[in-house]
């Protein structure tokens, strides 16, 4: 497993660790994630969250007293790794789905034209067999005030050339309720520089707080977000119809027209940004977007934006 450190900049409550791989399976790295977790438990090793995405598997530690070098030993390690916590994670994880509403993955995943199912489980020999295969691919990220900045990042990003971008926008139906939406698939190609995800997520942002006064007319649920992923970003705009609103339809669109066209940078003080920025610099295995500064919103960004409205059916 290659290491990463990243000195935070700024005070927090928390360190972070990340684990990625350049083929990162979701289902599989859950199990992983559960079993370390289970592990830390037997050894009363307390203050650690963790939580897994389609990119990482992400450590929060809050005790200071944790000694990150030993943890980061101990994920490294084949301590947590039996047959036994491996079903014993996978019976968490079962009664984990079981408690989680899958009602806004169902729908997302219906605007993206996918029918995910969760993977089925595999005994454990060849999930041992793709474990150790997979092992020397595996990174290890730390982001935290308590360590000083490695030195060999890479400045060369992957080539993601072959991949393009597209758009569509429509209504679908969903439990009895008719949604408006609006999905952009980015390819990585077309975002100009690093720069450009933190003007991304500021115009997202700004959409979600003029939204909000869709509630007035009615609307109840409204929503802009954007998901990050190594090969491109997803940018999704969820928003209900309220059938008794008169051309409601038309109504959702005029008032998206009127927010593109009032969006003019503002510098974003949100403190989710500082976690926003870590968890890209673990996506994408660099200290770029930690070292940069706010950046300028240069005619090169403006035009970014201005592609992105068009995209999603603004002008």
């Amino acid at each position: 497993m290659k290491y990463y450190t990243i000195k935070r900049g700024e005070r927090s409550s928390h360190s972070t660790i990340y684990i990625v791989c350049s083929n990162f399976e979701k289902d599989r790295f859950h199990i992983m994630e559960h079993m370390i977790m289970s592990f830390l438990f037997k050894k009363d090793i307390q203050g650690v969250d963790a939580v897994t995405t389609e990119d990482f598997i992400k450590f929060k530690i809050f005790n200071p007293l944790i000694d990150l070098q030993e943890l980061m030993k101990i994920i490294d390690s084949d301590l947590w790794f039996s047959e036994e916590s491996y079903y014993f994670a996978l019976s968490e994880i079962k009664q984990e789905n079981a408690l989680i509403s899958s009602n806004i993955s169902n729908l997302l995943n219906k605007i993206i034209c996918t029918n995910y199912k969760l993977g089925e489980n595999v005994p454990f020999e060849s999930y041992k067999e793709w474990f150790y295969k997979v092992l020397s691919s595996m990174s290890c990220m730390t982001i935290s005030n308590q360590i000083e900045k490695s030195a060999d990042f890479s400045r060369k990003s992957a080539d993601f050339s072959e991949l393009t971008s597209s758009s569509n926008r429509g209504v679908l139906s969903y439990n009895d309720v008719d949604f408006f939406y609006s999905y952009i698939k980015l390819a990585f190609s077309d975002i100009p520089n690093f720069s450009s995800f933190y003007f991304l997520q500021n115009f997202s942002n700004h959409i979600n707080k003029r939204l909000k006064k869709l509630r007035n007319s009615g609307i109840y649920y409204a929503f802009c977000f954007c998901k990050y992923h190594r090969e491109y970003v997803e940018f999704f705009i969820v928003i209900s119809i309220n059938k008794t609103v008169p051309n409601c339809y038309d109504y959702i669109i005029d008032e998206l027209t009127a927010i593109y066209r009032a969006y003019d940078y503002r510098e974003n003080h949100d403190t989710g940004v500082q976690e926003f920025k870590e968890d890209l610099c673990a996506i994408y295995l660099t200290d770029s977007f930690i070292e940069s500064n706010i950046p300028e919103f240069t005619s090169v960004q403006r035009d970014f934006v201005n592609k992105i409205i068009l995209m999603l059916g603004g002008d």
